[in-house]
């Protein structure tokens, strides 16, 4: 494994290099997790590293009950990629949600995936802010995907189905949040 460029590889290296799983079942992964669905014009392949990490990621959530705290998950997380790929935090918005938790002093990651929530934006709203109170604009706008290409816009989804709350920083700096149109919010 630590050998292969999985930039550049073809599907007897895999093959030939592992017993752990029959030859069709590395062919459909090769193909699911690489940049194109076919290989190139000389036979190789070129893993997508977006596709591995969130696949990896998903891995390592389901065999802890989809629960992590932070510092554990981004541990297993990167054990469990193949030699030479890199993870970024950034790769996991729109498929896992980290939400903080005062007793554990830190994130617990959890899978959350855009693609499994409703077309409709007032009950895509409703899971969003059943699972998570408060929102960022970074944070939300992956979770908007889907609707954003069906022709919505964010500013409009959030202005029917939010209420955009402003706080300040210690050093006055101004942050926009969005909560259920519902919640009551304390001050």
């Amino acid at each position: 494994e630590n050998s292969i460029d999985f930039k550049k590889f073809r599907t007897i290296d895999i093959v030939q290099n592992t017993e752990d799983f029959p030859e069709e079942i590395i062919a459909h992964s090769i193909r699911v997790h690489s940049v194109s669905r076919k290989e190139d014009e000389n036979g190789y392949w070129s893993l997508d590293e977006t596709k591995v990490c969130i696949f990896c990621a998903k891995q390592v959530l389901k065999q802890n009950e989809n629960k992590l705290k932070h510092s554990l998950f981004m541990e297993e997380w990167h054990s469990a990629l193949p030699y030479g790929i890199q993870p970024n935090q950034t790769m996991l918005s729109g498929y896992f949600i980290g939400i903080y938790e005062k007793r554990v002093g830190e994130n617990i990651w959890s899978i959350f995936e855009e693609s499994k929530l409703s077309l409709n934006p007032k009950e895509r709203f409703k899971t969003l802010f059943q699972r998570k109170d408060e929102w960022n604009m970074e944070e939300i706008t992956p979770y908007l995907k889907t609707l954003i290409k069906n022709g919505y816009k964010v500013d409009k989804l959030l202005l029917r189905n939010a209420r955009m709350v402003r706080n300040k920083d210690n050093d006055g700096n101004e942050h926009r949040t969005y909560i259920s149109r519902n919640a009551k919010r304390n001050r």
